[in-house]
């Protein structure tokens, strides 16, 4: 860095485009030296089993994020960007040209055109923002409830294995029941409010108060965070104002897609028109099916989704047995999986190799990670992915892709190096069986993955995923259609004991069912983008809760005023006001896939190819616009075939 400080006129070569050039890789390696580092502790404080090492790494990436603002506002550095490289940004190639303009909009929307005065204030408030963020992270993952259940109720639906892992040995502080009626004259079993164990109980469980008391356990969990929000809220604001932005969400979205609130609004809106009628429909079913079952005149509860969707799926795709499907879905399988995409999508092959003692970070469980490396057709290794997939306490609850090393195609090359992060079901039979909603996820993870592996940019700063954040969900949503189509599940998902493939009819019924009563959870995604743009684009006055609440009903989706599930929302930290991005992703995704006809032919080497080279390798070295007009044929992404989708299925539910 002190090289690039020290140029002076006396310096500059007769080629003052080489000099360009170079200020421009100086710039980037300063990113990538911080980068490494700052990302090796965003994963270390998420997934490491020690405690200390935890907090560590918590306290080194609020260090590192606070030295990133003092670059991010650094003069010195932003006269040498101005003066030695934008000058010659016409004479560039596009990766050059993007990378250039994209760091001086960065320094510029950061404030560096402000006094220093100012500058040092805003960097206040974004030390803030980063410690509230953390708070609020490490909150989902620490802050859990644990809570008596009628033993009866749990253990037919949960193998005690399980329950064993979420609830720890010590003795831990045991809420009291919403409803104390619950567990009169019953035998109670402790559980906890982790996300696999409320889910299960919510879509499994036929005793309605168990689910009620499931539900307003999970969604009163995490307090702690509203509090924590609302100040994340007003900090946020007050920094997109100090730059003279009328809202943290007008600066978030000033280098996206979207560019403004106003085209998120009416993308949700619009969307949200075209949901209304389907979801009414959906709900209306779901009233009927609880009055035939409960013989209830109640309304649908929050707590009654799940449960009922899952039996009127079951219902209409000829008695369709998730658990069944589940038999064929062992995690070996679903690794193979990814092998075959790799080799027949990209020509390209994933080995597992044995971990140094010194890479795992799940101490004594560190066999429970695995290291695979993906290797090109002339066995050159291209990059290392780690699966941490299994849960253990004091790490993060949800799914992710962390990227540890980003990959740069420079004289020096450097290999990326990620990690995919979920919280699967164990076993004790030693077949890891899982659902198939977790295998959805970890394809959806994987496709995050293929992006940072894939990728082959000459700046990090560009590579991978750091691509805009409305579009860098679009491999991860395509490449969960590959566990719905027939003609892969046949490829990879073998019975755990006879290894015969999944039956082409079973396939079938699993396809079928993929978008029954997805009008209903497409209405819920809506609701949490709108929650996102609300929070962070309308006045931080107001209270997060009553804006939940309202917002659902505003939809006719079922709430219980009070609950506050978003406190347990970690992508109002990681994605705030950019959470409509999946949605959009989702429809790109969808267009995508069906333009190039893979549910016909989803290994096809030719589409493999394309998808590579117009999307994967690229990064953030081109407009997403174009990336998608190369793969579309020319067009622009539509809507029509994820709504083809959606109204394909229509017709099987109305007529049952």
């Amino acid at each position: 860095m002190s090289d690039l400080l020290e140029i002076s006129e006396s310096d500059l070569p007769a080629d003052k485009l080489s000099l360009a050039l170079n200020v421009l890789d100086q710039l980037d390696d300063i990113s990538n030296e911080v980068c490494r580092v700052i990302d090796a502790a965003e994963m270390c404080r998420s997934v490491h089993t020690s405690e200390d090492w935890r907090t560590s790494a918590s306290k080194a990436f609020v260090i590192l994020s606070d030295y990133i603002s003092d670059l991010n506002t650094d003069v010195s550095l932003y006269n040498a960007l101005r003066k030695f490289v934008v000058p010659y940004v016409e004479d560039f190639n596009e990766e050059q040209q993007r990378m250039a303009i994209l760091l001086k909009n960065e320094f510029e929307r950061d404030g560096i055109h402000l006094p220093s005065n100012e500058r040092e204030e805003l960097k206040t408030i974004m030390s803030h923002i980063t410690h509230l963020e953390s708070m609020f992270t490490n909150n989902i993952t620490s802050h859990k409830k644990y809570f008596c259940l009628p033993k009866k109720d749990v253990v037919t639906i949960i193998p005690s294995y399980i329950l064993e892992a979420y609830v720890p040995s010590s003795s831990v502080d045991i809420q009291s029941c919403f409803d104390p009626n619950l567990l009169l004259g019953e035998e109670t079993i402790i559980v906890s409010s982790d996300s696999q164990i409320v889910n299960t109980l919510l879509k499994y469980s036929q005793n309605p108060l168990v689910r009620r008391e499931v539900y307003m356990q999970a969604n009163t969990s995490c307090a702690e965070n509203l509090e924590i929000l609302q100040n994340l809220r007003e900090q946020r604001d007050l920094y997109a104002k100090k730059l003279g932005f009328k809202s943290y969400a007008h600066k978030f979205l000033s280098d996206k897609m979207v560019k403004h609130p106003d085209t998120v609004s009416q993308f949700l809106s619009e969307l949200k028109d075209q949901m209304t009628e389907g979801t009414q429909m959906e709900l209306q079913i779901l009233r009927r099916a609880k009055k035939q079952i409960e013989d209830s005149e109640e309304d649908i509860q929050p707590w009654d989704t799940q449960f009922y969707t899952g039996i009127l799926k079951s219902q209409l795709h000829g008695n369709l047995d998730m658990q069944q499907v589940s038999k064929y879905l062992t995690l070996e399988n679903c690794i193979f999986g990814m092998k075959k995409i790799c080799e027949h999508l990209f020509g390209m092959k994933i080995k597992e190799v044995p971990m140094t003692k010194e890479e795992t970070w799940s101490g004594d469980k560190g066999g429970d990670i695995k290291k695979l490396v993906l290797s090109d057709e002339n066995k050159e290794v291209i990059g290392t992915l780690y699966l941490d997939l299994y849960p253990r306490p004091g790490k993060y609850v949800h799914a992710a892709h962390f990227t540890i090393q980003c990959g740069v195609h420079k004289k020096t090359h450097q290999k990326p190096i990620v990690a995919l992060v979920c919280n699967l079901s164990s076993s004790d039979s030693g077949n890891s069986l899982l659902s198939h909603s977790e295998v959805e996820t970890l394809y959806h993870e994987f496709g995050h993955a293929l992006h940072s592996l894939l990728s082959s940019t000459s700046y990090q700063h560009l590579s991978g995923t750091r691509t805009t954040l409305d579009f860098v969900e679009t491999p991860s949503h395509f490449m969960e259609n590959y566990v719905w189509n027939p003609i892969f599940l046949q490829e990879f998902a073998k019975h755990y004991q006879t290894q015969e493939p999944m039956s082409f009819d079973l396939c079938e019924k699993l396809q079928k069912s993929r978008f029954s009563f997805q009008f209903l959870e497409l209405q819920h995604q809506i609701v949490y983008a709108l929650l996102d743009q609300e929070l962070f684009g309308g006045s931080p006055s107001r209270d997060s809760k009553s804006i939940f609440t309202k917002l659902h009903n505003d939809s006719n989706l079922p709430i219980v005023e009070g609950t506050h599930w978003h406190s347990r929302f970690g992508h109002l930290v990681t994605y705030g006001a950019g959470y409509y991005g999946y949605l959009y992703n989702q429809i790109f995704a969808q267009d995508i896939w069906n333009h190039l006809g893979l549910d016909q032919d989803p290994l096809s080497r030719k589409n493999g190819l394309l998808l590579k080279e117009e999307i994967l390798t690229k990064g953030g070295t081109r407009d997403p616009n174009l990336m998608l007009q190369n793969v579309l044929g020319g067009r622009s992404p539509n809507t029509e075939a994820f709504f083809k989708d959606l109204n394909d299925a229509r017709p099987a539910i109305v007529n049952k």
